[in-house]
């Protein structure tokens, strides 16, 4: 299992995408090089002593990401220095701005790479935004022309779902590595964003599809906790309740800070549990009431506490939080009774 922090560099990004969850991209309170270096070097802390008292196999990742993180000047320093921290560093970006000086840097630094887009040319650009999927293609030939393994991340909702077996079908035929799905979270913020959340049957025939479709390639990939639960039938073959922990991140094995300092569950729960410039990220993973609430079992909503998948799911806290403005309410997605 990977551990993961995810940091959020810059909120500044060139794009304005359509189902974007972050209000503004102003740049105002950013952290500076040496904030970071420091929150890094506290991370490794934490990482060395859980692999000296736990003895665990577990992987530590950092993934840099924004707004836009190339739009920052210093994020190859912090890359780097993350690196040498021994952490796995993984670039989520738009796609838009890379060039031949960051893909050497990419390649040099064993840094891993993943390139958000929703769409073919049409559709993409409609969500995106004008000529953001030519620029993205670009982007992704010249990884290719480096040897770089390039992973693409498409976000699922109703304004893309018709297009996405053709993009999918695309992704392929130009031998990408991999290609992740996200769920849509609707900004809490904005109610006409939730027109664009899939119904509970709408998201699990598009899962259903998935999961046929990758019997045969195998480079497709999901994080969300209720994909973990497709094909499974509960009066059958009951989840056991000793194995391993799996499904929703927050609380368990991942952690988000934004761009100014700010530590939230994750990127979509936008729930501060401190911040980085005045509070020890050790103390607020080992105390936070938030992540301990999210850490018990039988604190979740009875649809979810009495949910034999619990351990393997425990649904979407962000979904949750935004729907309900509850994040430990059920997942309003769940198509489980």
């Amino acid at each position: 299992m990977d551990f993961f922090v995810q940091y959020h560099i810059t909120n500044k990004c060139n794009l304005k995408c359509t189902h974007c969850y972050q209000g503004e991209h102003s740049n105002k309170d950013k952290l500076s090089k040496n904030d970071i270096f420091k929150s890094i070097s506290e991370l490794y802390m934490i990482m060395q002593g859980w692999r000296l008292k736990h003895d665990n196999n577990l992987t530590y990742s950092i993934q840099i990401t924004g707004g836009e993180p190339l739009l920052r000047d210093d994020w190859k320093d912090i890359a780097i220095y993350a690196k040498e921290k021994k952490f796995d560093i993984t670039l989520l970006t738009n796609g838009t701005l890379i060039d031949h000086t960051n893909a050497d840097i990419i390649k040099k630094n064993n840094i891993k790479i993943q390139i958000s887009l929703d769409g073919t040319q049409k559709t993409n650009d409609k969500i995106r935004g004008k000529n953001s999927f030519s620029r993205t293609i670009r982007s992704i030939e010249i990884l290719k022309s480096y040897n770089i393994d390039t992973y693409i991340n498409i976000t699922i909702m109703r304004s893309n779902l018709m297009n996405l077996p053709n993009l999918i079908m695309y992704l392929q035929s130009h031998n990408i590595k991999g290609i992740g799905l996200t769920r849509y979270v609707p900004n809490i913020n904005d109610a006409a964003s939730y027109t664009n959340m899939l119904s509970q049957e709408e998201l699990r025939n598009f899962y259903l599809y998935i999961r046929k479709t990758n019997k045969s390639v195998n480079n497709i990939y999901c994080d969300d906790p209720l994909y973990n639960t497709i094909n499974k039938d509960t009066s059958k073959s009951p989840v056991n309740f000793h194995s391993c922990i799996q499904g929703c991140s927050a609380g368990f094995y991942g952690i988000t800070i934004q761009s100014d300092g700010t530590i939230v569950p994750c990127s979509r729960l936008n729930i501060p549990l401190g911040n980085i410039k005045n509070s020890s990220i050790r103390e607020i993973w080992a105390t936070s009431d938030i992540l301990w609430n999210l850490r018990r079992f039988e604190n979740y909503n009875d649809n979810c506490k009495k949910c034999n998948y619990l351990r393997i799911c425990r649904g979407c806290r962000a979904v949750a939080h935004t729907s309900k403005r509850d994040y430990l309410a059920p997942d309003p997605q769940c198509w489980h009774k």
